[in-house]
């Protein structure tokens, strides 16, 4: 198996080569610059709702309201999105 092989899931001596991986990412970026709705996970800490986009790792935010917590979370995911794509 080469240096930037990857063991593929879908069976025993399969490999995935650089080029599939790099179209996979390709593909993913693409998804996510594609979508319109977004998944927001949300909770409830004692006083504090937290919560995060769970398609972008490092989307999050915590207030002291659900309403102000989804408004920072459409705020911090369209900062995130100008900054990075």
């Amino acid at each position: 198996m080469g240096a930037f092989a990857r063991r593929n899931p879908a069976g025993p001596g399969n490999s995935v080569s650089p080029r599939l991986c790099y179209a996979r990412v390709a593909c993913t970026l693409a998804t996510i610059l594609d979508r319109s709705i977004w998944t927001a996970i949300v909770s409830k800490d004692d006083e504090w709702w937290i919560g995060w986009i769970a398609e972008l790792p490092g989307v999050n935010a915590q207030e002291r309201t659900r309403d102000a917590l989804l408004e920072s979370l459409a705020e911090v995911l369209a900062e995130a999105l100008r900054m990075y794509f």
